[in-house]
């Protein structure tokens, strides 16, 4: 239901955050992050973006240059991420993910360019179309020109 998302936007930024809004207002998930100056102690995962961006991951969330939920299996769940890219190496409906409690899936949405996993620093694996990639704290996604680091949730005070 499009009538019930709020977009939220930084400026200069090369995301935008489709949402349902939150009670206190808040509609936003979107912060600027410093690796350096993140919590330790967060339970939502994030994505850290490479423009600078970091996202709390509420739920399941399509990603692409223009996503649509509605191509996707169960649209209503899919909060959307629109990706900046000039060069259109970005489907328009890229990756999805799924997040399950703790645990967070990936999963190429048949894109034109690919998505890869650099679990090792150097060592990207491609993702086979529809197959989900169950991401791993610290792993980075490269689709098309854009990356995000994926940081897992963490409990307070524990040493992950």
């Amino acid at each position: 239901a499009d009538a019930d998302l709020a977009t939220a936007t930084r400026e200069n930024s090369a995301v935008t955050e489709s949402a349902p809004r939150s009670d206190s207002g808040d509609d936003t998930n979107e912060r600027e992050w410093d690796s350096d100056g993140l919590e330790d102690d967060t339970s939502i995962p994030l994505l850290l973006f490479d423009d600078g961006v970091a996202v709390e991951l509420p739920g399941d969330v399509l990603i692409g240059r223009r996503p649509d939920p509605g191509v996707r299996d169960d649209p209503s769940r899919l909060h959307t991420l629109t990706m900046t890219d000039d060069s259109q190496a970005v489907s328009r409906n890229h990756v999805e993910l799924r997040r399950r409690d703790d645990e967070v899936s990936i999963v190429d949405c048949g894109s034109a360019n690919g998505t890869f996993v650099e679990a090792t620093p150097g060592e990207l694996t491609r993702l086979d179309a529809e197959a989900p990639h169950v991401l791993r704290d610290g792993e980075r996604v490269v689709f098309g020109k854009r990356w995000f680091e994926y940081r897992a949730p963490r409990s307070p005070g524990s040493d992950a």
